[in-house]
């Protein structure tokens, strides 16, 4: 009896093996094709950097496509990698504690954020205008933002930031409501460096998170940004911090960090739309890992998330309603941004790039209806498709044309988006026209601008580089370390089809920092090691 109850137990022991072995085999093949297919694109996305620049010359989103860049893109990639290898070398990377280099990087941004949102002396135009003015009429004077068929009503989605504004509003006073935005997203800035800095640690260890801390420094940028009001910089931090406790989560198995993760990212949808998609690329994490680890754990993690943001989502769209009574369920159908994602430009003065904003959501003015609007984008889509296969050459033209516009320009907008040379305002002047100090003209026109556009576009190419190379080196790591890159596949496969421009790549560029700092740690190392002797010795 007791032999024939051993073999049951050694049968049971090894049929548990071979079904853990099983499981361990498919992580490891879902674990490499994202791997991969994020390789391939960073891979891709680096050589095109290193070959193409995009500039806005006139201010506008007029984009003229520079290809003599590449060997100042070189000497910049090599000075930073120098700078890198020669703090390997000397130690200083080890005997600098990442947390002291993240409070230290964090207060420079800030500090450089506000000061440049001071210097600008930039003012909102266009969507930011829109915002700003939705939210002063939001509960008092339902003016024309709040209209049926206006703004509000057709893009719903910005309630949330809306709101924000409004509180800044209240506690800074409407004269000083932009500067308080502006602070808002100097402060953004700052956290956005220390979280990346500190989850560089908890995903590599202390070396790699300061590597993180130079290139965040040189991530310009991020500084730049401060004179947006948009919900870009605001709902960064909140997406890197939910990456962050979401690894902790996985790694250290401590389901409350998932708790954290949900509300964080719950929020930093709520801010941006657009980072949903980083959602679902952490539900890809959670959804490969509790097939490794059998667990329900992971799969509770994913429809906790899911649970928190419905109920936020929906309690704060309920509540708005309730208190303003405005109407924030008839917006534009999803399918008018592919349509316009896909058109040809319709102003190449103003606008002569593939894929872009060209107004088409401001169609259907004096009859404003989603399902009208969604008809006609189905056969704008339809259309679109048909030019696509029946002139392949012009497809690959107009999607290469897009990406190059998507994800080619260094400073990703950053610097026109406080100087704009055309206005939405009939009446009004454009920010171009406006007095601006010495240092500010030097920013837009001068010799900052070229070096501002010498450093942006090293650190892109550098940038893309480093993730394909650690993606490709690192073959064995678990997914969780990996959701940034899967994140920003995401964000690439939607502008394929969305309406998109080169603003909207900023948060997916900037996620895989860490991925980033190990990649150029990693170049760094090799250069370290192959010539000690000539530079230094071992």
């Amino acid at each position: 009896m007791t032999v024939m109850l051993n073999k049951q137990s050694q049968n049971k022991i090894a049929q548990r093996i071979e079904t853990q072995d099983g499981r361990t085999l498919i992580y490891g093949y879902l674990t490499s094709f994202f791997l991969w297919a994020a390789g391939i694109l960073f891979s891709l996305l680096a050589c095109a950097t290193l070959f193409v620049t995009i500039h806005y010359p006139h201010y506008t989103e007029g984009v003229e496509y520079k290809h003599g860049t590449t060997p100042l893109v070189i000497i910049g990639i090599a000075i930073i990698l120098a700078i890198i290898t020669t703090l390997k070398a000397t130690g200083w990377l080890k005997k600098i504690d990442s947390k002291v280099s993240a409070l230290i990087v964090s207060i420079y941004v800030g500090i450089a954020a506000i000061s440049w949102a001071i210097m600008s002396n930039s003012f909102p135009d266009w969507d930011s205008k829109d915002l700003i003015v939705a939210a002063s009429q939001l509960g008092h004077d339902y003016g024309d933002k709040w209209a049926p068929g206006a703004y509000m009503e057709r893009f719903p989605f910005q309630t949330p930031y809306v709101v924000l504004i409004k509180i800044l509003r209240y506690v800074f006073g409407q004269d000083q409501t932009y500067l308080a935005i502006e602070l808002v997203n100097s402060m953004a800035a700052a956290a956005t460096a220390f979280i990346v800095i500190l989850y560089t640690g908890k995903i590599f260890n202390n070396e790699v998170a300061n590597v993180s801390a130079l290139l965040i420094t040189l991530s310009w940028p991020i500084i730049l940004y401060s004179t947006f009001a948009y919900g870009n910089l605001p709902a960064i931090p909140f997406a890197l911090a939910a990456l962050y406790f979401q690894q902790i989560a996985i790694e250290d198995r401590v389901f409350k960090y998932n708790i954290y993760a949900a509300f964080l990212i719950t929020i930093s949808i709520m801010l941006k739309s657009t980072m949903i998609v980083i959602l679902m690329a952490m539900s890809i994490a959670w959804g490969v890992t509790a097939i490794r680890d059998n667990t329900k754990k992971s799969l509770a993690a994913i429809a906790t998330t899911l649970l928190i943001y419905i109920v936020c989502t929906s309690g704060f769209n309920a509540c708005v309603t309730h208190k303003y009574h405005v109407r924030l369920d008839n917006g534009l159908p999803k399918t008018t941004w592919i349509a316009m994602g896909l058109q040809r430009p319709q102003d190449p003065d103003v606008l002569n790039n593939s894929g872009g904003f060209n107004g088409y959501v401001w169609s259907w003015m004096n009859n404003y209806d989603p399902k009208q609007a969604n008809r006609e984008s189905l056969q704008s889509i339809h259309a679109s498709i048909h030019d696509f296969t029946s002139n392949p050459l012009y497809a690959i033209r107009y999607f290469s044309h897009k990406e190059a516009w998507i994800w080619c320009d260094p400073t990703y907008e950053s610097i026109l988006n406080s100087n704009w040379s055309i206005t939405a305002d009939p009446h009004g002047k454009p920010m171009s026209s406006r007095p601006i100090s010495p240092i500010a003209h030097s920013v837009y026109y001068g010799k900052i601008y070229k070096l501002t556009m010498f450093i942006s576009d090293a650190m892109q190419t550098l940038t893309f580089a480093g993730v394909a190379f650690s993606l490709i080196k690192n073959r064995k790591t678990n997914i969780n370390t990996i959701v940034s890159a899967i994140a920003t596949t995401g964000f690439f496969l939607i502008y394929l089809l969305w309406e998109a421009k080169a603003q909207y790549a900023f948060p997916a560029a900037l996620l895989p920092l860490p991925l980033a700092a190990a990649g150029c740690w990693g170049l760094a190392s090799l250069i370290y090691n192959k010539i000690p002797a000539i530079i230094w010795s071992k």
